[in-house]
């Protein structure tokens, strides 16, 4: 992990000054003339900020939705929570609150608790996730690796896709494990988080 990775994370999360000097402001640092939104399988992504290699999205994903477990070579990065209904698996377990990386900061009266809490996901790590019936919305703040010019983190993607639109879209894989007919329908919390053997809550409380 570079030092320019960590310190864009923490400024990020906690909204202080870099030790990069790198000063971002609440409108973000949008590239001109670039694909900025992208959407498939219900998900929606968008560029809030792009310098060199690092790169920061925001992922808005509708609810009951599933991320089978996947990896990006390229990418180093740290999921940021911002709020709904949603779970993160790493290495095939759900990731719980002791795991997260909370902000300096308490979160704001209101909010959900979990705001702002980050998860490390190293290049190549398995990790998914499952989305309940409000929804989901984090930031992926990323770092691109291996000359790999920055795009959509779900173009350079090994593992379980999100659907067939998301199929077509892929740009870079080495193991792509399509489930079925690859539509989002087929994919159930297990493709999220294959060690597991207990659901998210919403989902053992509704079925």
């Amino acid at each position: 992990m570079s030092k320019r990775l960590e310190e864009l994370a923490r400024l990020m999360q906690n909204g202080a000054q870099s030790e990069w000097d790198e000063y971002i402001p609440p409108f973000g640092r949008v590239p001109m003339n670039a694909n900025l939104v992208r959407r498939y399988d219900g998900i929606t992504t968008a560029v809030w900020y792009r310098d060199g290699d690092l790169q920061v999205q925001l992922v808005m994903i509708p609810p009951w939705s599933i991320i089978g477990e996947h990896g990006h070579s390229n990418i180093d990065s740290f999921e940021m929570y911002i709020g709904g209904d949603l779970v993160f698996s790493r290495d095939g377990y759900w990731v719980v609150e002791d795991d997260d990386i909370v902000p300096e900061n308490p979160t704001p009266e209101g909010a959900n608790p979990r705001s702002g809490n980050i998860i490390r996901i190293h290049p190549g790590q398995l990790h998914g996730g499952v989305v309940g019936p409000n929804g989901g919305i984090f930031m992926s703040i990323q770092q691109w690796l291996n000359g790999v010019e920055p795009s959509c983190v779900g173009d350079d993607y090994d593992g379980i896709p999100v659907g067939n639109d998301h199929i077509s879209n892929i740009k870079i894989s080495n193991n792509l494990q399509v489930i079925g007919n690859g539509t989002q329908e087929e994919l159930t919390w297990r493709h999220a988080a294959t060690k597991e053997t207990t659901p998210p809550p919403w989902i053992r409380n509704t079925y």
